[in-house]
């Protein structure tokens, strides 16, 4: 695990949005959010609920991205019609499936 520190001036110095140090603010107030134990699963919950700030703190290297080679996405939603990764198909409902013999 990683220990991951992002601050107000970091977010302004990379040139982060309105939205998003608006969003920072409301998260830490003191201009300084430390993560002791940063996990892959602190990556998911980001990009589901805030995919376009996401992209931009991983794309900036502020927080790491989650790898999840080898991960179980068995039901998972990537939305109707979405591509499936390799050795996966999506169902009519947007879920994940191992495709059969996978």
């Amino acid at each position: 695990m990683i220990a991951v520190t992002i601050t107000r001036d970091e977010l302004v110095r990379h040139g982060a949005c309105a939205e998003g140090l608006d969003l920072f603010e409301r998260i830490a107030p003191s201009g300084r959010l430390e993560i002791a134990e940063w996990t892959p699963l602190h990556t998911l919950w980001l990009a589901v609920d805030e995919p376009s700030h996401c992209g931009w703190l991983v794309g900036h290297g502020i927080v790491p991205r989650a790898y999840l080679r080898g991960a179980n996405l068995t039901g998972a939603y990537v939305g109707i019609g979405a591509s499936a990764p390799e050795g996966w198909r999506t169902t009519a409902s947007g879920h994940l499936a191992r495709e059969v013999g996978a």
